[in-house]
């Protein structure tokens, strides 16, 4: 199928580098770094002949594509393409081109992508950045001033979307930097505008957090009459304080029975570094029940219901707690808050209770010298949190 610029950014880099075709003798190549190369191929008489028209995003693809119909408008008049006139094959492009805001998106875009970042993290930044395309997108990053990124948030915020006008200037400010690094612009037209938009009021996911209604929460969840995987899946949240994403993607090979231990591989952390989860008698024993049910079945832990080899929705759990009546007042994610409150509120110590919610540490050489800080410390406090938990599911009966 032919090629769209949507397609080429999707394309990620393998071990050796490939092709993809759009047609007529036009490609792009994939290299191991993760570059983009357009490759035109055609024949002139009986030899066979390559060029390489340019990068992607820096050559757009329509762009190729007149290249591509030059070349073959000069063969069909019987012209050698190397010798045809140059100007003739010169595609017509803005000045600046490489410098238009949407080329410095796609390109920081495209950076983020190669050093790792989280896929949902890359299309959330894009979704914002896009937002600002149809106004700016065709600009010289440096031609555009601060008021008119302003006029873009402030048409956004004026449809009450206050969250997603900082978050595009956020975003603009991210690709604004880049460029300065990498000489492609000399200022950031988002800075001083952070005063100029009205800041919304930061609500934290709703957590039951009094220790009697936690109690209650768990019963709940304990007596809840939907399917295994779901139930064991919001008690192993509540033991290990996992987020849905790092949770619901896990797989059996990350669980080291002798040793107690659950490792979240880096790719599907938050802060994309692999975190050490200890796991309570408790904890081992549904993962040992979830085992015996579908363990030699499924690689995945919480593998879905409706779809082979995918893992849980992300709705899963949410919709079981609605359906338990709390909609709106407790959430997977406040099992979290929940822990952090009342092990806080315990006297536990807190560096210890940062490390399990997989908090960055702002010391940056200690955090890069040990992922299993306090981890014996770690193995104490969260079979007391499990024990805990148990207690106050059954005070709550």
């Amino acid at each position: 199928m032919p090629l769209t610029d949507s397609s080429i950014r999707g394309l990620k880099p393998r071990e050796t580098r490939y092709t993809k075709a759009d047609g007529g003798g036009l490609s792009i190549e994939v290299l191991p770094s993760g570059k983009k190369v357009f490759k035109l191929a055609y024949r002139y008489g009986k030899q066979q002949r390559n060029r390489t028209p340019g990068p992607f995003p820096m050559l757009r693809l329509a762009n190729a594509r007149i290249m591509r119909e030059k070349v073959k408008e000069s063969l069909m008049l019987g012209r050698d393409p190397d010798e045809a006139d140059a100007e003739a094959l010169l595609v017509e492009q803005p000045a600046n081109s490489d410098r238009t805001w949407r080329v410095l998106c796609e390109a920081f875009l495209e950076k983020m992508a190669l050093e790792g970042s989280n896929p949902r993290t890359v299309a959330a930044i894009r979704n914002k950045l896009e937002k600002t395309w149809p106004t700016l997108g065709d600009r010289v990053g440096d031609e555009i001033n601060p008021p008119d990124l302003l006029a873009v948030c402030k048409e956004i915020e004026a449809k009450g979307n206050y969250e997603t006008a900082n978050r595009i200037r956020s975003a603009a400010g991210r690709v604004c930097r880049y460029a300065i690094a990498s000489g492609l612009m000399t200022r950031n037209f988002s800075d001083g505008l952070q005063g100029a938009l009205v800041q919304p009021q930061k609500q934290g996911f709703p957590a039951i957090t009094e220790p009697n209604e936690v109690g209650e929460l768990l019963r709940a969840v304990w007596d809840y009459n939907g399917a295994f995987t779901t139930i064991s899946a919001l008690k192993l949240t509540a033991m290990t304080w996992l987020r849905s994403n790092e949770l619901r993607g896990a797989h059996w090979t990350e669980i080291d029975w002798q040793e107690h231990l659950w490792t979240v591989p880096a790719g599907r952390m938050k802060m994309r570094r692999k975190h050490l989860v200890p796991l309570s008698r408790q904890a081992l024993e549904v993962l040992s029940q979830l085992y015996s049910l579908h363990g030699r079945k499924s690689p995945l832990i919480f593998p879905s219901m409706g779809k082979t080899g995918r893992a849980m929705s992300e709705n899963t759990m949410i919709n079981a707690l609605n359906a338990l009546g709390y909609k709106g007042r407790h959430v997977p994610h406040g099992f979290r808050k929940t822990a952090s409150t009342n092990l806080n509120e315990q006297g536990w110590d807190y560096r210890w209770i940062e490390k399990q919610l997989a908090h960055e540490d702002s010391n940056s050489v200690r955090r890069a010298y040990n992922s299993a800080e306090y981890l014996q410390d770690r193995f104490k406090m969260m079979q007391h949190y499990s024990d805990w938990l148990g207690e106050r599911r059954v005070a709550s009966q």
